[in-house]
């Protein structure tokens, strides 16, 4: 890539998460960072599903929870990680995202866009659209760059990001033929499935898109779907990786939103 690019990808990106607040205050980082203790790792193996499948060592939850006078010494550290995210999503995480995120109730949501998508057949000025997004192998395709950028936008600091970056990007992978391993290379990008930091870092990725359609409507780039004289709908709600988008239907809202989805879409998988 030319210089030329690097600066259009480096601006487009600034111009993506500056509407994500620096939220995560110093009281945060310290403990987030603390020293880890015996007690914080028993409470992560326990915290283990007994039935599980096993993982490449072929233990499962209920091996740990039996044995753990002989592997309490064996750290468990994204279920650590998460343990600590966990309680600050729900102040970090646009109130549209209801998927992933602890006391957040998602079927009052599909509730609420059933109604919604019910009120889509009512005549209005300028029509009303509902996009429905599933963003396709939505862990598979996360791009480091764009996550490490939304952490330190948020105000996580350099320590903690760099204990998440140690948890995806010094992993091998092997490919397994005839029940056999095949060969060790490192990943790229994505986010571990079944691991238990990938949800919520995925939602504090996926929240920048939340931001900057809100962004929109209040500066009024998208027009809400108006129900009546006294009420708007919510431009948009999340469910994990799916997501429903409710706008006025005219030319402008339904430009800018595509716009801002286009730059998503590049942010995440890293092709901008």
């Amino acid at each position: 890539m030319t210089v030329t690019g690097l600066k259009l990808q480096f601006w487009a990106l600034i111009n993506l998460i500056h509407t994500m607040p620096h939220i995560i205050s110093e009281a945060d980082n310290v403990a987030l960072t603390a020293i880890t203790t015996a007690q914080e790792i028993k409470a992560a193996v326990f915290l283990l599903n007994a039935d599980s499948s096993p993982g490449p060592d072929g233990f499962t939850g209920f091996f740990f929870h039996h044995c753990w006078e002989i592997v309490e010494y064996d750290v468990v550290i994204t279920k650590i990680l998460a343990s600590r995210l966990s309680p600050l999503a729900e102040r970090i995480i646009s109130k549209e995202q209801y998927g992933f995120i602890p006391n957040r109730n998602s079927q009052q949501a599909i509730g609420l866009a059933s109604e919604l998508i019910n009120e889509l057949k009512a005549p209005r000025r300028g029509g009303s659209i509902a996009i429905k997004i599933d963003i396709s192998q939505a862990f598979d395709i996360m791009d480091w760059e764009f996550l490490w950028a939304v952490l330190q936008q948020l105000g996580f600091s350099g320590t903690w990001i760099q204990w998440i970056k140690g948890a995806f990007t010094t992993n091998s992978l092997s490919i397994m033929l005839n029940g056999v391993p095949q060969g060790h290379f490192t990943a790229q990008r994505g986010l571990k499935q079944g691991d238990p930091l990938s949800p919520l870092l995925f939602a504090l990725a996926e929240d920048c898109l939340s931001r900057n359609i809100s962004h929109m409507v209040r500066e009024k780039k998208i027009l809400p779907m108006v129900v009546n004289a006294k009420y708007s709908s919510p431009s948009h709600l999340m469910f994990a990786d799916d997501m429903f988008i409710f706008s006025n239907a005219n030319l402008r809202s339904i430009k800018n939103l595509v716009k801002i989805l286009s730059s998503i879409e590049d942010s995440l998988t890293g092709s901008l």
